[in-house]
């Protein structure tokens, strides 16, 4: 068989698979598995589209030779744990020719459902905290079936996956993105003034809402500050949103212009209003659904 359809072949055993794990995220959240960095590194390569956050390894691979001993390694220890199999082992155990080059790494059933979701799922949002890299990130990979996986990576680079439905997902991440349990009244929105019950939307620069503008006091006290991409890969579209939490209070922020970027937060024009956590968790949803 030819390299061609010894990828193919590839791809559509990981897409099954990935497919397969629509069923645990019904019966409630289920936990995959967890995975270190240099283990996505060593499945996924280096593909820039996989946007795989690796705080570890960008912080202990110092250079080039450090990171490629590191994967050999790593690569080792996942075939003598089973993680993965070479392709002569699977073909001989399926009584099959083998596919493409026998020492090729293949992994295991629900490790290639977990580089399915991420490689195949339509919709990817990534979490991260602008102000506190310790606290690791999210990502959510969902799909038309209405179900996502959640990808939780702590600073050490430790990536723990979990199937579950849209409204689960943001339950669970919810702690994470807020720092605490909804108090009574969250969940109705918050009005900008006793006479108006449409939000205000303030613009300008972070630096001069930050000190000149209705939600001042609000930024000022800002306890953590969250930097949301939300794409869609099959439209190829983007949108950028961050949310600013100061106790119960919550403001969402989105570049004025067009923007990429998501670390560009004091950098570019916003668009600013003050929201309920319902709201957040509202725009959160939409980011997660398939049009």
């Amino acid at each position: 068989m030819n390299d061609t359809a010894a990828t193919r072949a590839r791809e559509g055993r990981i897409a099954t698979a990935a497919a397969a794990l629509a069923s645990r995220a019904h019966e409630g959240p289920t936990a995959l598995l967890s995975m270190t960095d240099e283990q996505l590194l060593v499945l996924s390569g280096r593909d820039p589209n996989s946007a795989l956050v690796t705080p570890w390894v960008d912080a202990h691979a110092q250079s080039e030779q450090d990171h490629d001993l590191l994967l050999r390694s790593t690569a080792r220890a996942m075939l003598a744990g089973g993680q993965v199999s070479t392709e002569s082992t699977l073909a001989a155990l399926e009584e099959r020719d083998p596919m493409g080059e026998p020492s090729d790494l293949l992994p295991v059933p629900v490790v290639a459902g977990v580089l399915g979701r991420r490689g195949y799922s339509q919709l990817r949002v990534t979490a991260t905290d602008l102000d506190a890299s310790e606290r690791g990130a999210l990502q959510q990979f969902a799909d038309s079936d209405g179900t996502v996986m959640l990808e939780q990576i702590s600073a050490n680079g430790i990536h723990h996956f979990t199937m579950c439905t849209r409204e689960a997902a943001i339950e669970l991440a919810s702690p994470w993105i807020f720092g605490q349990l909804p108090t009574p009244g969250e969940g109705s929105p918050l009005p900008v003034s006793e006479d108006s019950d449409t939000p205000e939307v303030v613009t300008g620069r972070y630096e001069q809402l930050r000190t000149d503008s209705p939600l001042a006091d609000i930024l000022q006290d800002a306890e953590r500050r969250i930097a949301f991409l939300a794409e869609d890969r099959r439209a190829r579209t983007t949108q950028v949103m961050w949310v600013i939490t100061a106790g119960t209070e919550h403001i969402a922020v989105q570049p004025a212009d067009e923007t990429l970027d998501p670390e560009a937060l004091e950098e570019v024009s916003l668009e600013a209003l003050r929201v309920s956590r319902a709201g957040i968790t509202a725009q959160l949803s939409d980011f997660l659904t398939v049009a």
